[in-house]
């Protein structure tokens, strides 16, 4: 009696444990429904999402530059992501075709509702010299590309993604470091000449070669001046300076100035700067001369370590986007006749500076510079009659004033010829 109550038992309860079982899957079927019935009521509904901007410029110190990517996400539902993996967003930013920023996030809860989410990374600042490689052998065109993506999965309604994209061209029409120097090179403009009296630096001399009252005409001419990129590499950007001149004197004149002095700031970091002590003029021997009357172009090359510009254009970026260019050029040249140094020009340095606006991650902003070469109205003629002073030309030991001349075109050839042993 026992044993068979005991076993009328054990069948209750098994058909208790299947007929739960089997409810399991209806009690599924009713709750999908429901949720299917809901979202065609409207209570869920599909999220929607999208970038608002792909980039911008956060917290910038001397170590650290950072780029925020803002996004929106609009998560009608009554529940967030519990049903869903939540937000996932990319996005990167490159300069020139070289990517700075690059970030991803996954995984993000989602509340219902709008809201609104900002990433931040940092930018690549070792491949800022990579971008001015980039830069310059665009010729100073800059592109920016920004490109995100964002996605969302946050409810029983189907995902959504939108992916924002923005090109950008600019400098276009300007060179702004080119410009700049072309400015300062081209403000050296002018003849700069001195007149040497032979009857009173140097009687017995000219006495000796019948030149008393005789007055010699010595300079240079700078016709025009301007700069182009040379070469540049991994770690090293060329900047050529040109320079058109003539000699407008009587005599010939070192063709080679003794050095060119140029230099080149943006916001207070030295980016180009020749060497005096290590000039050298392309394809023009230290010898040569430029005779009266004579033209030539000369060019001279100044170098820079790349990794100067990872400075600058940290400090472009604090200013907002705003750097202030400045040139400054000026040559030294021997003086033939009084083994002086002429400076030209002789009252400083000529100086360009300019201003360059850029919109890499600045909205709403139109890229620009001011700094054209100056144009012909810019050209001022600079007559030194009082150059620095300069000592006399030493004469023989003995006294002797030499072989006597048959004309004074050939003792000036003569004269010369002795200032420059």
């Amino acid at each position: 009696m026992f044993d068979g109550d005991s076993t009328d038992g054990s069948d209750d309860g098994d058909g208790g444990g299947r007929r739960w079982l089997a409810a399991i899957p209806l009690a599924m079927v009713v709750a999908l429904v429901a949720l299917v019935a809901l979202y065609l009521l409207g209570v869920f509904g599909a999220p929607s999402v999208g970038v608002a901007d792909a980039g911008e410029w956060g917290t910038v110190t001397e170590e650290r530059t950072e780029v925020v990517t803002t996004v929106w996400v609009r998560n009608p539902n009554p529940i967030g992501t519990a049903f869903g993996p939540g937000l996932t967003a990319e996005y990167d930013i490159a300069f020139n075709g070289v990517t700075v920023a690059v970030g991803d996030e996954s995984g993000l809860a989602v509340p219902p509702g709008n809201t609104t989410m900002r990433f931040r990374t940092a930018l690549r600042n070792k491949r800022i010299p990579e971008w001015w490689v980039a830069y310059v052998r665009a010729n100073e065109t800059l592109r920016v590309a920004a490109d995100a993506t964002v996605r969302a999965d946050v409810g029983p309604s189907p995902a959504v993604s939108r992916t924002f994209e923005r090109d950008r061209t600019m400098l276009r029409e300007s060179r702004p470091v080119v410009d700049a120097v072309s400015g300062a090179v081209d403000r050296t403009r002018g003849r700069y000449t001195r007149t040497v009296d032979f009857g009173e630096r140097a009687p017995r001399l000219a006495g000796g070669l019948g030149l008393d009252g005789e007055s010699l005409t010595v300079g240079y001419e700078v016709e025009r001046g301007w700069a182009s990129w040379g070469t540049v590499t991994e770690n090293r950007t060329t900047m050529l300076v040109h320079l058109r001149v003539r000699n407008p004197g009587d005599v010939p004149v070192p063709a080679a100035p003794a050095a060119v002095r140029a230099s080149v700031d943006a916001n207070g970091v030295r980016l180009f700067e020749t060497d005096a002590e290590a000039l050298s003029v392309r394809e023009l021997g230290a010898d040569e001369v430029l005779r009266p009357g004579e033209e030539r172009t000369l060019t001279v090359a100044a170098t820079m370590d790349n990794d100067n510009v990872d400075e600058w254009f940290t400090r472009h970026v604090r200013n907002g986007e705003r750097s202030t260019v400045t040139a400054r050029v000026r040559l030294l040249v021997d003086h033939p006749l009084t083994n002086a140094t002429l400076r030209l020009p002789a009252d400083g340095p000529a100086t360009r500076a300019c201003s360059v606006r850029t919109a890499l991650l600045v909205d709403n902003r139109t890229a620009g510079a001011t700094c054209g070469a100056d144009g012909p109205a810019g050209v001022r003629d600079r007559v030194r009659s009082t150059a620095h002073p300069a000592p006399s030309p030493s004469l023989p030991s003995d006294g002797n004033p030499g072989r006597q001349y048959s004309s004074a075109t050939e003792a000036r050839k003569a004269t010369v010829e002795m200032s420059t042993e």
